[in-house]
């Protein structure tokens, strides 16, 4: 019986053409420095609701509910880059486990 050859197809065994490392590199840069404004923002928004309510105001507080729009309107356009480059692409090219994709999927 002879051996088989086992080849690496992960995406990280071969060289990626050399336009796609610039466009995945600034993919990751812009998508790490939206997610350190969400943490500061989430951050923010927690402070903010947790503020004790003034006796004229109704509901939630103001700030919050100006952070809670902030947060609503940037993060949906950072879920479709998400979406659409990084796990389309990363199933394209068999980087990302089925089942972490799945799960990213329904968290979103």
């Amino acid at each position: 019986m002879q051996a088989t050859e086992i080849t690496d197809t992960s995406p990280c065994s071969r060289p990626l053409p050399d336009l796609e490392v610039p466009m995945i590199n600034a993919m990751v840069t812009c998508l790490e420095s939206e997610h350190r404004k969400f943490s500061r923002l989430i951050v923010r928004l927690a402070f903010a609701a947790t503020r004790p309510l003034d006796g004229d105001t109704l509901g939630a507080p103001q700030p919050a509910l100006e952070l809670w729009s902030e947060i609503q309107r940037d993060l949906w356009s950072h879920l479709q880059i998400e979406d659409e480059l990084v796990l389309s692409w990363g199933a394209a090219h068999n980087a990302i486990p089925a089942a972490l994709h799945e799960a990213i999927n329904k968290e979103h």
